[in-house]
């Protein structure tokens, strides 16, 4: 669809949709015609293309930048057990990681956390700086009061936009 788009004359193309196409637009570097993909694929846009997504990865990766920025350099991780927290949650390490910061420890709970105060004992013994919550609203409510019990209350945190959506008051 693209090549087509491009040889009938088009000055900017507005999608593919789906990730796999996304990706094979992308394996060109050096397209003709610009291209917002409305997804995200498993290759960075070429110079001059754009793709916008609500990709969990983009929040994991948004989040990691954040506390870097911020001089924030020892995270502790809390995801979900669900797809939308694994996904953000390894983005968020990847780029953490690979611009100098450390992941202290990676916490994977599900809807109910249950009791994590030796976890996060341990973790605050790594130093911790900042905490990173891939979480549904209802869970991060569970594991706010936890962290403070275990020191960490007063840590930057950043979260996932998966926190607003939850059931309940966003706050």
């Amino acid at each position: 669809a693209y090549g087509r788009a491009a040889a009938a004359g088009a000055d900017f193309v507005i999608g593919p949709l789906g990730r796999d196409e996304v990706t094979a637009v992308f394996r060109d570097s050096q397209l003709s015609v610009p291209v917002l993909a409305l997804n995200r694929g498993t290759v960075a846009p070429p110079s001059g293309n754009a793709g916008f997504s609500l990709a969990p990865e983009d929040d994991g990766i948004i989040a990691a930048e954040y506390l870097l920025t911020r001089e924030r350099r020892t995270a502790l991780v809390i995801a979900g057990t669900d797809d939308n927290g694994r996904r953000a949650a390894s983005a968020f390490r990847e780029r953490f990681t690979e611009r100098g910061g450390k992941v202290v420890e990676m916490l994977s709970v599900g809807d109910v956390p249950g009791n994590l105060a030796a976890n996060l004992a341990a973790a605050s013994q790594g130093g911790v700086d900042a905490v990173f919550l891939a979480l549904k609203g209802s869970t991060a409510r569970a594991v706010a009061p936890q962290l403070a019990l275990a020191g960490l209350g007063g840590k930057s945190r950043v979260a996932t936009s998966q926190l607003i959506p939850g059931p309940g008051k966003p706050e």
